[in-house]
């Protein structure tokens, strides 16, 4: 529950992204091929009305993209902005007036929680337009310790878990954290960068346990991304983890997912993070939508492609404690 301006939203947290954006009362939403479409196929159902105390940013406007395709475009403005007991003062938003949106009905927009280097703001230039993230600008003014922290729920309905800024969730969780370095980058999908900066939360993941068989994965580096469902791994381990589904799942080229029955059993995987092994919790592995059932595994191609990228998304996020540490360019992560 954030509030925008004075008024309440629903936004989805996502730690694979920057950008905190909510689509304005007038604004149109689109197919992928940028025909207005109608509002309602959206599926946005609360919308912003500027505050009076808001000002609009100057020659800058949001132009975020997806993985999925979606996508989101407007003006950004400077407003007051409230996350439980924490308000920021003038932080930079996207005021949505175009979208590409395949909505939920519950959230009005996302919460990004990644670095300023994946800001997608762009000024008259088409150059990115560099700016302090809700996250930032919370460090900056009244968070002392520069860190967040999340514990997602399994439950299909009711409250979907716990967002921290500078302490713990309230759950039960390993004593001891394991902590992980985020891997800096030297260029993001903007260009390159003048040093080595946290781009998204990247770390180094050496194994995966698939029903007790260790698979050592060579170089493989991926993203703590919140705003994701599925672990999108190489597709070879993918593969291999929806065989073993009883019975197996099966791929459905049109969806880029793995069919699963809803009453199939999934097999035991671990995720290995310098040097311990967080066990997925089962439940979390079946994505229910529109009546079918998904595996939560999904491929993302091959280690070493430049154009691939691999996710550690709500099911790995489901079993475990997840700590984002700014301050020393750290995860911490403790098994539930």
């Amino acid at each position: 529950n954030v509030t925008v301006g004075g008024q309440p939203f629903e936004l989805l947290v996502d730690t694979g992204s920057s950008d905190t954006w909510v689509a304005t009362k007038s604004f149109t939403c689109v197919d992928e091929k940028e025909k207005p479409t109608g509002q309602a196929t959206c599926n946005i159902p609360t919308l912003y009305t500027q505050s009076t105390g808001a000002t609009l940013v100057p020659d800058v406007k949001l132009s975020q993209g997806y993985a999925s395709g979606e996508f989101v475009v407007g003006p950004m403005v400077l407003e007051t902005v409230s996350i439980g007991r924490v308000t920021v003062q003038k932080s930079q938003i996207g005021a949505v007036n175009t979208a590409f949106w395949k909505g939920d009905g519950v959230n009005g927009g996302l919460l990004g929680l990644s670095g300023t280097a994946t800001t997608t703001a762009v000024g008259k230039d088409n150059n990115q337009a560099v700016y302090d993230p809700v996250f930032q600008k919370m460090i900056q003014q009244n968070v002392s310790q520069p860190f967040f922290s999340m514990s997602i729920d399994i439950a299909d309905s009711g409250p979907a878990g716990f967002l921290v800024f500078g302490g713990l969730p309230p759950v039960a969780h390993a004593y001891n954290f394991t902590t992980v370095p985020i891997i800096k980058k030297t260029s993001s999908f903007q260009g390159p960068l003048p040093s080595p900066q946290v781009v998204d939360y990247i770390v180094a993941v050496p194994s995966f346990t698939v029903n007790s068989k260790v698979m050592k994965m060579n170089k493989l580096e991926m993203v703590v991304d919140s705003g994701t469902f599925a672990n999108i791994v190489p597709d070879d381990l993918a593969n291999k983890i929806n065989d073993l589904w009883t019975p197996p799942a099966q791929f459905n080229e049109t969806e880029g997912l793995f069919n699963i029955d809803c009453a199939a059993t999934a097999p035991d995987v671990g995720v290995t993070l310098n040097g311990t092994t967080f066990a997925m919790t089962s439940k979390a592995a079946v994505l229910k939508e529109g009546g079918k059932c998904f595996s939560a595994w999904a491929g993302g191609g091959s280690v070493g492609d430049k154009n691939a990228t691999f996710v550690l998304g709500d099911v790995f996020m489901k079993s475990v404690v997840s700590v984002f540490d700014l301050g020393t360019s750290e995860m911490h992560f403790a098994a539930r």
